[in-house]
C-alpha cells in the first residue's frame, strides 16, 4: 500500500526594513545641566519616518519622539530605542549641584557715609570647588570681591533710604544661586559750597591776599544743624548752626595750595564731608631777550607775537 503525503511549504517574506541596521546618535551627548535646568535631547540616524522610545521616564517631557526635554534631579542615563531599525543608544545627563548664596552686612542702618562690610558665607554645593561672585549694591556700584565693603554716599537727605543688594554665587560648572537683601541707611546732608566770583572758582592769580567768597549751595539747608569749615591755612575753624546763602568770606594771606574741608551735620546726626582745593598765587613774570637783524625787512612787516598760559589764564604779548 502506498501512502501519499501532501507537503505544504509556506514562505514568509520579511521586509528588509524590519531588520535593517542603522546608526542612531543623540545630541548633545554627553549632556550636563545644573539642578533645576533642562536640556533638549535629539536623536537622528534612522530616517525621517522613524519612531523612538526613551527610558527611563525620569524627568522627561515625553517617552517617544525625535526630541525630548530632560530635567532630572540627579545624574541619569537615558536609553533610546529605534522602532524602525535594530539600534539602541544611551546618553548620560550629568546634573551638577547649585551653590548656595548667603551674606549679611554690618553695621545695621548706618549713616550713608559709613562703609558697610558685607560678609559672604556662600557654599559651592556637592562636589566642592571654588566660587566666583557678582555683587550689585543697588546704587550703581558693583564688585567681584568675596567680602566687599561699600559706601552708599549717594543717599542725601535727612531720612532713611533702602537699597536692594544682590549677590550671585557661581561655581566651577557655571551653576549659580542668587540672593537679595534690602539694606537701609540713614541719609547724609549735602555738603556743598561754591565760589561764584568772576575768577576761576577757588582760585586767585592776582598776587597778594585772596579774599575767598563762598555761597551755601547745600540742597538740605532746612535740616542741616551744624556747619564746620577748616580753611586749610591754620586759621580758626568756622563752626555754626547756619551758613548764609551768600556773604561768607575768608582771607588767605599766604600763597600756595590749601585744602578747604566742609563738614555738615544733619538732624539725624549723620555727617557729610567735602574737600575743595584753594589756590592763591601770582601770574608768572616773563623776560625775553633776543636780537633781530631787520635791516632788510620793512618795519611795517615786523610783528612778533608771544602767547603763554598761566593757571589757565591766557596772556598775550605783542611786540611790533
Amino acid at each position: 500500500m502506498k501512502l501519499k503525503f501532501l507537503l505544504f511549504l509556506y514562505v514568509i517574506g520579511l521586509s528588509n526594513e524590519a531588520f535593517s541596521q542603522c546608526n542612531i546618535t543623540v545630541n548633545p551627548s554627553p549632556a550636563s545641566i545644573c539642578q533645576g535646568q533642562n536640556v533638549l535631547l535629539t536623536v537622528s540616524g534612522a530616517g525621517g519616518a522613524a519612531t523612538y522610545t526613551w527610558a527611563p521616564n525620569i524627568g522627561l517631557s515625553a517617552t517617544t519622539g525625535i526630541s525630548v526635554t530632560a530635567s532630572p534631579n540627579i545624574t541619569t542615563t537615558y536609553t533610546v530605542i529605534s522602532q524602525n531599525c535594530a539600534d539602541t543608544i544611551s546618553v548620560v545627563v550629568t546634573v551638577h549641584s547649585n551653590p548656595t548664596a548667603v551674606f549679611n552686612s554690618s553695621p545695621n542702618t548706618p549713616c550713608a557715609s559709613t562703609p558697610i562690610q558685607f560678609t559672604n558665607s556662600s557654599t559651592p554645593g556637592a562636589g566642592g570647588g571654588t566660587l566666583t561672585y557678582q555683587w550689585n549694591f543697588g546704587d550703581g556700584g558693583t564688585s567681584n570681591a568675596t567680602n566687599p565693603t561699600h559706601t552708599f554716599s549717594s543717599a542725601t537727605g535727612n531720612g532713611s533710604q533702602n537699597f536692594t543688594v544682590t549677590l550671585i554665587a557661581i561655581n566651577q560648572w557655571g551653576c549659580s544661586d542668587t540672593i537679595t537683601h534690602s539694606v537701609s541707611v540713614n541719609q547724609i546732608p549735602d555738603a556743598s559750597i561754591m565760589d561764584f566770583s568772576d575768577n576761576t572758582p577757588f582760585t586767585n592769580c592776582g598776587s597778594g591776599s585772596f579774599l575767598l567768597p563762598i555761597d551755601n549751595t547745600s540742597t538740605t539747608i532746612g535740616t542741616n544743624t551744624l556747619y564746620q569749615i577748616n580753611w586749610g591755612d591754620g586759621s580758626a575753624q568756622y563752626s555754626s548752626a547756619t551758613l548764609p546763602l551768600t556773604g561768607t568770606t575768608h582771607t588767605y594771606t599766604t600763597q600756595g595750595y590749601f585744602t578747604l574741608v566742609l563738614t555738615v551735620t544733619g538732624q539725624n546726626l549723620c555727617t557729610a564731608i567735602h574737600s575743595y582745593t584753594i589756590f592763591n598765587g601770582t601770574n608768572p613774570g616773563i623776560s625775553i631777550t633776543f636780537t633781530l637783524l631787520v635791516s632788510e625787512i620793512p618795519q611795517q612787516f615786523l610783528t612778533i607775537k608771544i602767547i603763554f598760559l598761566a593757571k589757565s589764564i591766557p596772556k598775550k604779548i605783542q611786540l611790533s
